[in-house]
């Protein structure tokens, strides 16, 4: 019988490179970031412009996943894309990136 690994967690510099890597991979994405539960930036790849209402909402969403349309500063439409960080019923966090509308509503 072999005994179950204890799961690993990902350190702030790990993601941070990831999500850099995710941006660099997907040149659309505008931004990448990671958030504990209270919505706080753990981690992040390019500057996010989304107003600090999305963010609220992202981290207290309970969907699987949550899509919230902004207009930046310069009057570019972004989709605020969160998918919870969850192991069971814990909630560890929000993954969240930022794409363009228009590649949104073309796909």
């Amino acid at each position: 019988e072999v005994a179950p690994r204890a799961a690993r967690v990902a350190g702030v510099h790990e993601v941070t490179r990831a999500l850099g890597a995710l941006r660099g991979e997907v040149s659309a994405v505008r931004y990448a970031l990671v958030t504990n539960p209270s919505g706080q930036v753990l981690g992040s790849a390019g500057s996010c412009p989304a107003p600090a209402d999305i963010a609220r909402r992202a981290a207290k969403s309970e969907r699987a996943l949550l899509m919230q349309p902004f207009a930046a500063d310069d009057g570019t439409l972004y989709f605020d894309i969160a998918l919870p960080i969850r192991r069971g019923d814990r909630n560890w966090g929000t993954l969240r990136a930022g794409v363009p509308a228009e590649l949104m509503l073309a796909a």
